[in-house]
């Protein structure tokens, strides 16, 4: 497991960087080299925590279907209760709890300080 993290943190900087590159400029963020860095930055913190979580379960079930199954269903479940799906505020107390990567896209949305988009997003929020 080290040597994997060894290998694919690089790799993973690397697909940070040219992902942000092309995309953050064409999602009109703000111009800054400090803004641009911290994208970069939380891109690759969240890569390297689905990295993380894949090989954890791959080590835990060693039938790859299984791992595979149990990896899309944590990455969805991880995407339902940040905030991607569901508003942060309609969770109940348990889901919350669940919720570890929602704190990041928060400072990244703040760091970024997307006004027009959040605004927009706050202003068509789904209400069940």
């Amino acid at each position: 497991m080290i040597a994997n993290l060894l290998i694919g943190t690089p790799c993973l900087f690397l697909i940070s960087i040219i992902f942000s590159v092309i995309a953050y400029w064409l999602s009109n963020f703000r111009p800054t080299a400090e803004a641009f860095f911290t994208r970069v930055l939380w891109l690759f913190l969240d890569l390297l925590a689905a990295e993380g979580l894949v090989v954890l379960i791959t080590c835990l079930t060693p039938v790859f279907v299984v791992a595979l199954a149990v990896t899309a269903f944590a990455n969805g479940l991880w995407m339902a209760v940040g905030g991607f799906l569901v508003p942060p505020g309609t969770l109940n107390v348990f889901w919350k709890c669940k919720s570890t990567i929602s704190c990041g896209d928060r400072l990244l949305l703040k760091s970024l300080q997307m006004c027009s988009i959040v605004s927009t997003i706050k202003r068509t929020s789904f209400r069940g």
